[in-house]
This record gives structure tokens, C-alpha cells and sequence, in this order.
């Protein structure tokens, strides 16, 4: 009995790392239960990579769901959304890869609070890192040397 799950493990483990990263952050939860459970798991997190979402219903998203207390009035973790554009995360690169954190962690939207779909935060997140990933690609930025070496060595 321990040996078939340890097998069913093991084989779930290497079907994931083919997958793409955030699929291996509901292994814990399908391990815990069953070998079948890991592959409703995968197979449903798989489909949420072939839904395109707009940046239009994302920023939907953020306004519905994290305004109510990410605004200039309450403040919450001295962050404010309030006019918060998807497609301009660029601009506000910081805000955005804190909320990527917090998404990909699960901690946002707290426990307790209204939710959108799993497939919905995945596709924020996954949406807001390739804004900003191709937004830092256009106008790389790799520093300056702090002096220069003048010996002959």
C-alpha cells in the first residue's frame, strides 16, 4: 500500500515538471488526496493556459475584487488600486509584481473575502508578469560599474 502511493508520488512528480509552473503549487492538495485527484488537478489547471483572458476583464477583476480595500480611503497593506490598468501595470511595476506575489501565494484575496475563479487569478498573475517582464525586456537596464579598474594587472 505504501509503495503504490509512494509510486503514485513519484509519477506525479514527474508529470509536472513538464508542466508549467504554477501547476506544481496544487501538488500538495492532490497529493493529500489521491493519484486520480492529481490528475483532475492537472488537467484542470492545464485549461486555464488555453483561455485568453483581456486585459480589459482583468482590470475588471482588480476593480470588482481588490478596490474594495486597496483604495485611497482604507488603505490596506498601504496599497491603493483605485485606477489600477492591467494593461498599463508597466507603469506601476512595483504594485504590480507585489500583487503578482501576493496572487501566486494565494493570500490575496483573504480568506473569507469574495473570490474570483482560480483560472481567473492564475491568468491575472500569469497576464501582469508578461506585461511587466515585456516591458523590462524593451528597456533593459543593467546598471553601471561603480569605477574603473586602472591597473595593469
Amino acid at each position: 500500500m505504501k509503495q503504490a502511493a509512494a509510486a503514485a508520488i513519484v509519477g506525479s512528480l514527474l508529470a509536472l515538471s513538464s508542466q508549467p509552473p504554477d501547476v506544481t503549487r496544487a501538488l500538495p492538495f492532490a497529493l493529500a488526496s489521491s493519484p486520480a485527484a492529481t490528475s483532475i488537478v492537472l488537467a484542470s489547471t492545464s485549461v486555464a493556459h488555453e483561455v485568453p483572458v483581456s486585459t480589459a476583464a482583468l482590470t475588471e477583476v482588480v476593480e470588482e475584487y481588490c478596490v474594495r480595500c486597496h483604495n485611497q480611503r482604507r488603505l490596506r497593506g498601504d496599497l491603493s488600486l483605485e485606477g489600477f490598468d492591467v494593461e498599463e501595470a508597466a507603469t506601476r511595476a512595483m504594485v504590480a509584481e507585489r500583487m503578482i506575489r501576493k496572487l501566486r501565494a494565494g493570500m490575496m484575496p483573504p480568506p473569507g473575502a469574495a473570490r474570483p475563479e482560480a483560472d481567473t487569478l492564475v491568468a491575472l498573475a500569469e497576464t501582469l508578469e508578461q506585461i511587466i517582464d515585456g516591458a523590462a525586456g524593451a528597456t533593459p537596464r543593467p546598471g553601471n560599474r561603480p569605477f574603473q579598474r586602472v591597473n595593469r594587472a
